[in-house]
């Protein structure tokens, strides 16, 4: 962005030459702050020397992958065509042995849940085939329909663990106990206490909940019925 470019070219005065700086013009997620690769290119700019080195190796995916990466992004670019070259690819820097299926697969599905069915499903076959659970996982790319996917993975009783994303404190039985736990640290937790005796813990329904705070006009009478039931 403008201010980190002002920022480097601060740091990067007159007699300083270890100051390194690394971009990605293909890395569109940058612009929505700003970011131009102009600003790079023109680095540092009033007639000072540059060193370029080009990161164009690739050391942790197999070619088919980098095929489809260098097939989706060719052409694209985010600054000055003349500043960029668009022809630039990714090379893998080591081989692989060969697995035998594809590297990359792409399926179209009409619903996020027959996508999340469809993929528990392939994971369970990967694993009657000998592949253990610890070798898979599930890249999403935002925590919106965490559960979708969770929910396929336990009807097909696949284990699984959540790395990151707050979607397992936010599961029912997990506020239940949350709640549980505010009402053994302060028994006027009111709503700590309406959600607990609405959760399998308890098991009252809303109504028999409401008979209980509309029992009578002294608003401490509801907890009397809860904590001294012969009051």
């Amino acid at each position: 962005s403008h201010a980190q470019e002002r920022l480097l070219r601060a740091v990067a005065r007159d007699g300083i030459k270890n100051v390194a700086v690394v971009d990605d013009p293909r890395q569109a997620i940058y612009v929505w702050r700003e970011a131009r690769v102009e600003n790079i290119a023109g680095f540092p700019g009033d007639g000072r020397s540059r060193i370029e080195a080009p990161l164009s190796k690739n050391w942790r995916s197999v070619e088919p992958i980098l095929k489809v990466a260098n097939k989706s992004i060719h052409g694209y670019h985010f600054g000055d065509p003349a500043e960029f070259d668009a022809d630039r690819i990714l090379e893998p820097a080591r081989s692989f042995a060969p697995s035998g299926h594809p590297a990359v697969t792409l399926q179209v599905f009409d619903t996020r849940e027959a996508e999340a069915e469809a993929v528990a499903e392939w994971i369970g076959q990967l694993n009657t085939a000998g592949r253990p659970y610890r070798d898979m996982v599930i890249l999403i790319r935002a925590r919106t329909y965490l559960d979708v996917y969770l929910d396929a993975l336990d009807r097909d009783g696949i284990p699984y663990a959540v790395s990151a994303g707050d979607a397992f404190y936010t599961r029912p039985e997990i506020l239940d106990v949350v709640h549980l736990l505010r009402l053994c640290v302060d028994s006027m937790d009111t709503l700590a206490l309406v959600v607990t005796l609405r959760s399998p813990v308890v098991g009252l329904s809303q109504a028999e909940v409401v008979r209980l705070t509309q029992a009578d006009d002294e608003a401490d009478l509801f907890w009397q019925v809860i904590y001294d039931p012969v009051a």
